[in-house]
């Protein structure tokens, strides 16, 4: 069963929480900003595909993005590794 995850970033000298990846409405991953976040002066979007808005993002959306993220080879699988993927 898949946990929520927190997705933060860095902003200043701190993390500030920007939304939750979890299951959709439909049982699928799904990404969403959190209200805070979206009230917050000088928010940005993650990505251009993934616009500032209180809606649910499903997986096509926002997997390339956090795919992205990640490092690639031996690292990469690693990380999976250690994160039971």
């Amino acid at each position: 069963m898949m946990e929520n995850l927190v997705v933060s970033r860095l902003v200043g000298d701190g993390l500030v929480e920007v939304g939750v990846i979890d299951r959709g409405p439909e049982g699928t991953p799904a990404f969403t900003y959190g209200e805070s976040y979206l009230e917050r002066e000088g928010a940005l979007p993650l990505s251009l595909s993934l616009p500032l808005e209180a809606r649910v993002h499903d997986e096509r959306l926002f997997r390339p993005y956090f795919e992205g993220l990640l490092p690639e080879g031996q690292t990469r699988t690693a990380l999976a590794a250690r994160g039971g993927s």
